[in-house]
């Protein structure tokens, strides 16, 4: 080109140069991906991991991160497999299970964290999502938010707050939202909340809203949970939860705060009906055998699972009402905690009922007495009871376990072993196919 070119005419050529810059470019690029398709296929004869089918290693991904605790730490499952190979991110992206699962821990973190956890459940796409949020409440705004927006698809929720601040249930509500219309939890199957120590969870007119917002819920755990005993103002009509099977509820606690006393969260027995109820666990059973009663006589539930703490005595009237209410229990789970004193017989109603009625329990299996502290057993009584229940019950008992107080492991437990003649029937039991564990709860002194 002369020296003399006009606009025009550079402007041409520059065309022309981008044009043949945009060609070398898009042969780059093809190269690029030849060499990359050229080294996969070296891989594939060098990594058997390579040679799999595709399907096959997103399985092996799923696999490895199922006992993981997925978070948004480069260094964690699944994040770090985005990292390994081009091939391993594309099948962790295009494997939605993988980013179903997610723990956010350490609130607040900020907007940007919240952001990341964002891109992390949009990779789920629509399936149903396994959140847990922990931290010291009140959640930070952006985490509220982003709960919120995938609320419709949060089929398990666990908290696990701090009782450093009195707003466990600001937190729930601003999840749940203020409008029962409106925020409905529709796909929540499973909810946990968990304190680190105890904490007070507002009042059970509150828990009966969350349960309103959540018509599917399946399983429901309340852990180191206290709320305000208002009974008056709910006890009109217990809420029907038609899906609810599984329900653990308590500790060891009634409180006093100011004029307000809080009891553990069995109290919201007072105000359900659970038609569905398969599995039970009251750590402190601090309502009165009445209500207790008439929960189990308006639910009618087919209980298979009962774990329940025997707080003070159970009368043997009480004990026999109690369990022919749920007659299609097969797992009783009995425990024996300090406030009773030294020295009592705190299983002996039951003793005295399982050994001497098939009626009482007719499909009961299993059988376990935790001990907290030491207690007094009629070992005789025990054994009568445990052969009844192996020989002379429509279905025979399969085994039966005496955890004693967690002493440690240097601890001699053998002087809470029966007589040699109890012992010597135990065995005989053992031999004819009941399994019995007796003594701490790593080390069976039978």
């Amino acid at each position: 080109m002369s020296q003399h070119s006009t606009i025009p005419e550079l402007r041409s050529r520059i065309g022309d140069i981008s044009s043949a810059i945009e060609a070398q470019e898009l042969l780059l690029r093809d190269l690029y991906g030849q060499r990359s398709d050229a080294q996969q296929k070296i891989n594939s004869f060098l990594d058997p991991m390579a040679r799999l089918p595709l399907e096959l290693q997103s399985h092996i991904f799923l696999q490895v991160s199922v006992d993981s605790h997925p978070n948004p730490e480069p260094n964690g499952l699944p994040m770090v497999l985005l990292t390994v190979s081009r091939m391993w991110r594309d099948i962790a992206l295009s494997t939605p299970r993988l980013w179903c699962t997610l723990e956010m821990d350490s609130l607040p973190r900020g907007p940007d964290y919240s952001r990341i956890c964002d891109i992390w459940l949009s990779r789920a796409r629509n399936l149903p999502l396994s959140l847990t949020l922990s931290g010291s409440p009140p959640l930070e705004q952006s985490v509220q938010d982003l709960v919120k927006r995938y609320r419709d698809q949060v089929a398990s929720l666990t908290l696990k707050l701090s009782p450093d601040e009195n707003d466990n249930m600001l937190s729930l509500h601003l999840i749940f939202g203020p409008d029962a219309e409106t925020s409905r939890l529709s796909s929540l199957k499973i909810l946990s909340i968990a304190a680190h120590e105890v904490a007070y969870f507002g009042g059970v007119d509150e828990w009966l809203d969350v349960l309103r917002a959540a018509p599917a819920l399946s399983s429901l755990t309340l852990h180191n949970t206290l709320v305000d005993d208002i009974d008056e103002q709910v006890n009109s009509q217990p809420l029907y939860l038609p899906s609810l099977e599984t329900l653990h509820l308590g500790q060891f606690f009634t409180w006093i705060i100011g004029e307000l006393e809080c009891r553990t969260s069995c109290l919201i027995l007072r105000h359900v009906t659970l038609p569905a109820l398969k599995t039970l666990s009251l750590s402190n059973n601090d309502i009165d055998d009445g209500e207790l009663l008439a929960f189990f006589s308006r639910s009618a539930p087919p209980l298979e699972s009962l774990n329940v703490t025997i707080p003070f005595a159970f009368p043997e009237p009480f004990v026999s009402r109690f369990l022919g209410l749920i007659p299609t229990l097969t797992h009783l789970n009995l425990s024996a905690v300090a406030d009773r004193g030294v020295g009592s017989e705190p299983f002996l109603p039951f003793l005295e009922l399982l050994g001497n009625s098939s009626d009482i329990l007719p499909k009961l299996c299993k059988i376990a007495f935790h001990m907290d502290f030491p207690v007094t057993v009629d070992h005789g009584r025990l054994l009568r009871m445990l052969v009844f229940r192996a020989s002379s019950c429509p279905v025979r008992l399969e085994s039966f376990s005496l955890v004693l107080p967690n002493y440690g492991a240097q601890y001699d437990y053998t002087r809470y072993l029966p007589n040699p003649h109890v012992q010597s029937s135990l065995r005989k039991l053992v031999d004819d196919g009941l399994d019995i564990h007796w003594g701490s709860a790593h080390q069976n002194l039978l």
